[in-house]
């Protein structure tokens, strides 16, 4: 049918001029990148009866298209299923298939499914969707089509829990967001022990997880790509999510738990020991439930924004080594053999992310840095010690071969800022400050008690 005729007849029942030259422009494109239908759109369709009619000739036009992504939302009453939900239902295929706030009928339900499965698509979303029983054939459709990212958000009670996370398992999903009520706990525990390893981005929300705890920690830590989780709703305590925090993955990027009324301070600071930790780059992480303190919520997200900053710098430092003065800074650090050559090219080595190497190249001639040497700003405003904890490398300034005593290392330590000294805390996997003080009076003792006895 002519791009035309498509417009007259949506004219005819009486859909706006603006929406007939939408669905006219859009199905007379050779390829058609978004099909969206909601009947509440009163720029389109003047009334509901109008919005059925219009979907009904709509469906004619969707029948063998390719759609990038494909939407219905709001479909509220049965006429607006009598052509889409049936044995006459038109066949399309999709890449991203989105589904939210159909009510459909037990008979309708099963041609929701033949659409997820004959629609090829790789993302699916199905919200507020009453499936009855076809839940665990939804789990088969997406494990056989190799769906990479999944949302369900189901309200109403549905069967077929168990049999749908056993499917989970099979799967190669990326993204998974799951917000049941409802569940009772041996499903809960069926969910959480079927996540699939493949998961780099997990929500789930309103489930019963603190029954679930364990199994979803133990699903957690097989997931090496694991870069962001949400744990939103339901009964998660302090237990629960300390057993999750333990299973994290390093590789984790973004952390929120919200609304979780039984997490307190006691579990919250799991989260703020995994954000701190040496070898993860959370860069973001928010704790919003009424049990934990303003000040643990500020903590978790200062970290947070430290590990962000980070990853800045380190980035800043990656672009600067490989510019024209990067290249200069090198030849100069490769150049110098003597301290003071050293110490002249130290500063340029930490600006482009070489401070390791400049301080190593230090210790082998036996040279050492005072608290001031590394405090000293230049005129944009950067030390040594700066950069050295911008880049999460402060611990390495505190080596006793570095420092001349035990007092500079107690000079340099107390101007750090809080960042720097959690960088020198060996609960966050670093090496300890007091341990490094310690190795230095140690062997300023046995120097002392060296030099009497050559005295002697």
């Amino acid at each position: 049918m002519t791009t035309d005729a498509l417009k007259r007849d949506l004219l005819n029942l009486g859909a706006t001029t603006a929406c007939a030259r939408y669905f006219s422009d859009l199905f007379s494109s050779k390829s058609i990148d978004s099909f969206s239908f909601t009947p509440v759109q009163t720029a389109f369709y003047p009334d509901q009866e109008i919005a059925e009619r219009v979907f009904r000739r709509l469906c004619t036009e969707i029948d063998g298209k390719n759609f990038k992504e494909f939407e219905l939302r709001l479909i509220k009453t049965d006429s607006f299923h009598t052509d889409f939900f049936s044995k006459h239902a038109p066949k399309f295929t999709a890449d991203k298939l989105t589904f939210s706030f159909c009510n459909l009928s037990e008979k309708e339900a099963p041609f929701l499914t033949e659409h997820v499965k004959n629609s090829g698509a790789t993302q699916i979303i199905l919200s507020d969707i009453p499936l009855g029983d076809q839940l665990p054939e939804i789990g088969k459709a997406v494990a056989a089509n190799n769906v990479s990212d999944l949302s369900l958000s189901l309200y109403q009670p549905h069967t077929g829990i168990c049999e749908f996370s056993e499917s989970l398992k099979k799967t190669r999903l990326e993204k998974l967001s799951l917000s049941f009520f409802g569940l009772r706990p041996t499903e809960a525990q069926a969910v959480g022990e079927n996540l699939p390893s493949s998961l780099k981005l997990l929500s789930l929300s309103n489930l019963l997880l603190n029954d679930s705890a364990e199994n979803v920690a133990n699903s957690v830590a097989k997931m090496e790509n694991l870069y962001r989780i949400n744990l939103m709703g339901g009964e998660l305590k302090d237990a629960g999510l300390q057993k999750i925090m333990k299973s994290m993955p390093h590789s984790l990027n973004g952390l929120t738990v919200y609304k979780q009324p039984d997490v307190t301070d006691k579990s919250a600071i799991s989260v703020l020991d995994f954000v701190s930790f040496k070898d993860v780059f959370t860069t973001s992480a928010s704790m919003r439930s009424t049990g934990v303190s303003e000040e643990m919520q500020r903590k978790i997200t200062d970290a947070a924004n430290d590990s962000k900053r980070t990853l800045e710098a380190l980035e800043t430092a990656r672009e600067k080594f490989n510019s024209p003065e990067g290249k200069r800074v090198r030849e100069a650090l490769d150049r110098a053999k003597t301290v003071s050559e050293i110490k002249a090219a130290l500063r340029g080595a930490a600006e482009i992310g070489l401070l390791t190497e400049g301080l190593d190249k230090l210790k082998k001639v036996g040279g050492s840095l005072t608290a001031y040497e590394l405090n000293e700003k230049d005129g944009l405003g950067r030390s040594v010690s700066g950069m050295a904890v911008e880049q999460r490398k402060a611990f390495e300034l505190f080596d006793p071969r570095l420092l001349p005593d035990a007092k500079e290392m107690q000079k340099l330590f107390d101007v750090l800022n809080a960042y720097g000294k959690r960088q020198l805390n060996a609960r966050y996997g670093y090496p300890s400050y007091q341990q490094a003080k310690n190795e230095m009076m140690t062997a300023a003792v046995k120097k002392a008690l060296a030099a009497k006895g050559h005295s002697k």
